[in-house]
This record gives structure tokens, C-alpha cells and sequence, in this order.
């Protein structure tokens, strides 16, 4: 279970016409099903590096998704590890995301969607982590944003 870098996987245009049709049709699809059908099994999809390039609509979906039903206290939201044995435990889910996070920018808004990932999991993943998460991601999030702004900018008047 490794976190290859995006390079090694193969390329595709992020910002062609069909990845993001695809993608707002996927997130639509899980604003209005998913919480119903696909709720944990999001989650299957985050370690295989088969699914690198979807990790970016994937942590979205699954943001969404748990954050509706953190806010509703919906007694599914947490999760047994124990029980639903497919799905990757806390740890693996964690490390695997803060690997991809150090190359935020390699799909359209990767790193905001595993932040937003990180603070809407947090009771999940770790309940120790749930304080911590809802203080420093809206943070990093805006660090995150200038930071990838001060590139594009940068790199354009070059």
C-alpha cells in the first residue's frame, strides 16, 4: 500500500472538459444517493493507488457526504473497523491522504478536498484529533488557497 506520486501515475488533463464533467456528475451523484448507498464504501477507494487520480472527487464526495451527517448526528456516521473489514483502517487513511497532500496541486483543488476530508472524518478517524481538525484545517485551507494563488501568479509573469 504505497502513495506513489501523481508523475508516476498515468497523466491525464485535470482541466479537460470530461474530467470535470465527470467529477460535478459524481459529486452530484453522491449529494443527492450517496449517503444512503455508498456511505462507508467511499472510503474502500482512498488507499489502492489505482484510484490515485479520483482521490481529489473522492475526499469531496466523502467530505460532503460525512459532513451532512456530522452536522445531523445521523447514527451511522461512525464507523466499526472492526466490523466493515474492507474499508482501510484510520491509520492507513490518514497516512495515505497526507502523502498525496504534499503535492496539492497536482488535480483541481486536491489539497482543499483532503482538508475538508480531514474535518468533516474527524470523530471517525480519530476522536482525538476531532478539536484539533476544526480549529487548524479552515486555516490551512486559506494558507493553502494563497499559497496556490502566489504560484499561479508567480509562474505567470514569468
Amino acid at each position: 500500500m504505497s502513495a506513489l506520486p501523481f508523475s508516476v501515475c498515468q497523466k491525464r488533463n485535470p482541466f479537460s472538459f470530461s474530467f470535470l464533467f465527470f467529477s460535478s456528475l459524481l459529486f452530484f451523484f453522491c449529494a443527492l444517493i450517496a449517503s444512503k448507498v455508498l456511505w462507508p464504501f467511499l472510503l474502500e477507494t482512498i488507499i489502492p493507488i489505482q484510484y490515485t487520480e479520483a482521490l481529489s472527487i473522492v475526499t469531496k464526495c466523502t467530505a460532503f457526504v460525512a459532513g451532512k451527517k456530522r452536522e445531523s448526528e445521523a447514527e451511522d456516521y461512525m464507523i466499526d473497523f472492526d466490523k466493515q473489514v474492507n474499508i482501510p483502517k484510520p491509520h492507513a487513511i490518514i497516512s495515505r491522504l497526507l502523502v498525496v497532500l504534499s503535492h496539492p496541486e497536482e488535480r483541481p483543488q486536491l489539497g482543499e478536498n483532503i482538508l475538508a476530508f480531514f474535518k468533516s472524518m474527524g470523530p471517525v478517524l480519530h476522536p482525538s484529533v476531532c478539536d484539533l481538525w476544526d480549529d487548524v484545517v479552515p486555516k490551512m485551507v486559506t494558507y493553502l488557497k494563497g499559497f496556490l494563488s502566489f504560484r499561479v501568479c508567480s509562474f505567470e509573469r514569468k
